[in-house]
């Protein structure tokens, strides 16, 4: 093993493992009210005989309170989706930049080694001695 994979086994060692991300939460079930059947309204008796044109009441629900029923507004809220987590935070992030990190590395040191010297025999060049 080379000088530079024993340091990224200590690193990746000391790093420790990596958790997964947490399970989303199930959405909370939606409660609905009961409803109470509606009866209709009857005409208003002012517009039939030929005076001014009166307004239609309101129609107004009557039935039981359920004191105990989740509001829809707070369900509505509850499904908000969950905070992101900053970049910096991921292990994806942190496996590309110590992919690049060694990357660069071992081109520096690929691209700084020293040439090998072409083989000139066992004599120096241009002196060769005499008997």
């Amino acid at each position: 093993m080379g000088h530079v994979s024993v340091v990224l086994v200590a690193a990746f060692a000391a790093w420790g493992p990596v958790a997964a991300p947490p399970a989303p939460a199930p959405p909370p079930p939606v409660v609905r009210a009961p409803v109470a059947p509606v009866a209709p309204v009857a005409p208003v008796a002012g517009a039939a005989l030929g005076g001014a044109p009166a307004r239609a009441p309101a129609i107004v629900v009557r039935g039981p309170i359920d004191a105990h029923a989740t509001p829809l507004i707070a369900v509505a809220q509850a499904a908000a989706p969950p905070e992101r987590r900053p970049l910096y935070q991921r292990w994806q992030f942190w496996a590309i930049a110590g992919g690049l990190l060694t990357t660069a590395i071992v081109v520096t040191v690929v691209a700084t080694r020293p040439r090998p010297h072409p083989y000139t025999g066992n004599a120096p060049p241009f002196s060769v001695g005499l008997p």
